[in-house]
């Protein structure tokens, strides 16, 4: 459906569309609304607390369209994967709190899916955490031990171990697990500062090359709870300029092999020819 039916879609249905950044899913602009009351945008500088982290619990937002009804059917439906990306790692492997909130609503969904895939090697923006014995401590394997540690079966548990960014995250699930395993029925959980771009993305990537029997995905927002209102507001402007990048890719690339060979002639993190961006800003501490 084409971007302009999905606005159109939106404005059929009251004309709200759920959003953060100021961004609707769909790139647009949109009226905000939670529990009948307007939403706090986080990177409405104006109105962002001057102090401490922003907690938006995600037990208390509304469905607001269709579309967002889909993280509801999701916890009917029997889903056979649920997908969480990567949200970066603290000094010693630690999960951040926005990382742990994903994974707790994915070990929360009824009935519980067939396999869990956590998400990323880790990002090119700094280092990765190392081991006791010095070894790179990678975001979805210190995932996949916290779903262990909460009862999730290591045989459920799928970790992606490839990715550096939200682009790689769907691709490498895509060609490392859903394609082999013949998954079909997903559901995408990220938070709320992440959602617009995440599933503009996993929608594109799961759509190329139009596979027989196309994906089913829904996508799940939760808190971005612990992160700092300066990161947070950082972070979401990053996020809209690489929405719109992301919109402009999909019109270029509609194939597998297209975005394969993007991904090692063009993309910073992973074509040997190109050096990955190094972050010097507040929004370095969410990912």
């Amino acid at each position: 459906m084409a971007v302009g039916n999905l606005q159109a879609l939106g404005q059929e249905q009251g004309g709200i569309e759920q959003s953060v950044c100021g961004i609707s899913r769909f790139g647009g602009p949109t009226n905000h609304y939670q529990l009948g009351r307007p939403v706090f945008l986080p990177c409405n500088r104006s109105k962002q607390p001057r102090h401490g982290a922003v907690s938006l619990d995600w037990r208390e937002w509304m469905p607001l369209n269709k579309a967002d009804a889909e993280s509801k059917r999701a916890s009917a439906a029997a889903l056979e994967a649920v997908l969480i990306p990567g949200g970066g790692l603290g000094l010693r492997g630690e999960l951040p709190p926005w990382v742990q909130a994903r994974l707790d609503r994915a070990i929360a969904l009824t009935p519980r899916p067939q396999y869990f895939i956590p998400l990323s090697a880790g990002t090119t923006h700094k280092p990765p955490p190392l081991d006791a014995l010095g070894f790179p401590m990678l975001e979805s394997v210190a995932a996949g031990r916290y779903l262990a540690a909460q009862g999730i079966a290591g045989a459920q548990i799928l970790p992606e171990t490839i990715s550096l960014d939200t682009i790689g995250n769907a691709y490498f699930a895509r060609v490392q697990h859903t394609e082999p395993l013949g998954l079909r029925r997903l559901h995408v959980i990220t938070s709320a500062f992440h959602r617009p771009r995440t599933e503009a993305i996993f929608r594109w990537i799961f759509a190329l090359s139009s596979p027989a029997v196309p994906y089913a995905l829904t996508f799940e927002a939760v808190s971005d709870v612990g992160i700092a209102a300066d990161v947070l507001a950082e972070r979401c402007e990053r996020e809209r300029a690489s929405l719109a990048r992301v919109n402009a890719l999909k019109t270029r690339f509609t194939t597998l092999s297209a975005v394969h060979r993007w991904l090692y002639d063009e993309h910073a993190a992973y074509a040997i020819a190109h050096i990955p961006e190094q972050l010097s800003s507040a929004a370095l501490d969410s990912y």
